[in-house]
């Protein structure tokens, strides 16, 4: 019977310790518009799955992490639906940080496939007061 409880436990544990990993797949946060905020770096660094180094236009973001085979550690940025490509200083420079509306991670290769190759280090999505009408 002890053993029965100890297996009963262990499995348990070990749904309730996949489903917690899973489900960081997607982070949505919403409302991140503030008009304190000067650069998309600023904004970014409010969503705790996203590692932001640096500040302006010479800002790091990372999404997965450093460990990639090819380098290429930048996520795909897609500004109100247009894909703005891997290029922070490109999405930072196309973007006013106070007409954010609201900004969402997809981290999981089922959710970045839609983006192909250059999604394959996430993709962060950024709506704007513009494509929110």
């Amino acid at each position: 019977m002890k053993m029965f409880r100890l297996f009963l436990f262990i499995v348990s544990a070990s749904l309730i310790f996949v489903s917690c990993g899973s489900s960081s797949g997607m982070v949505k946060q919403g409302n991140v518009y503030d008009k304190a905020s000067q650069s998309l770096a600023d904004v970014l660094r409010k969503n705790s799955s996203i590692q932001v180094t640096g500040n302006g236009t010479n800002a790091k973001v990372l999404v997965r992490g450093i460990s990639s085979i090819n380098l290429n550690t930048s996520p795909l940025y897609v500004v109100d639906g247009v894909p703005m490509g891997n290029s922070y200083s490109q999405a930072n420079s196309a973007i006013n940080p106070s007409q954010i509306v609201n900004v969402r991670v997809l981290k999981s290769k089922s959710e970045t496939t839609l983006y192909g190759e250059t999604g394959s280090q996430g993709v962060i999505l950024i709506k704007t007061i513009n494509g929110a009408n």
